[in-house]
């Protein structure tokens, strides 16, 4: 081994060129993807009740109903319990 080999770093392992390797194109349109969608559910939630009653014209009593279920199934989920 001459000397200005040994003091070169080794080279990484095959399939893990650079640090961030793993930071593929699909990989971070995905990731966008999922964070706008998720957005987008977070911001249907509150006009969703206005929706049904106002355009679909359904009764009050129904959407109290609909959203007391899924308001039971979230604190569900975070407190640890399964996804029913």
């Amino acid at each position: 081994m001459t000397p200005a080999a040994a003091a070169a770093p080794p080279s990484p392992p095959a399939g893990h060129a650079g640090r961030h390797s793993w930071l593929t194109r699909n990989v971070r349109t995905l990731a966008g993807v999922s964070f706008l969608q998720d957005g987008a559910s977070e911001l249907l939630y509150p006009v969703l009740p206005i929706f049904l009653t106002i355009t679909l014209g359904a009764p009050v009593a129904v959407v109290g109903v609909g959203g007391g279920c899924r308001g039971d199934r979230r604190r569900h989920e975070a407190a640890g319990g399964p996804a029913r």
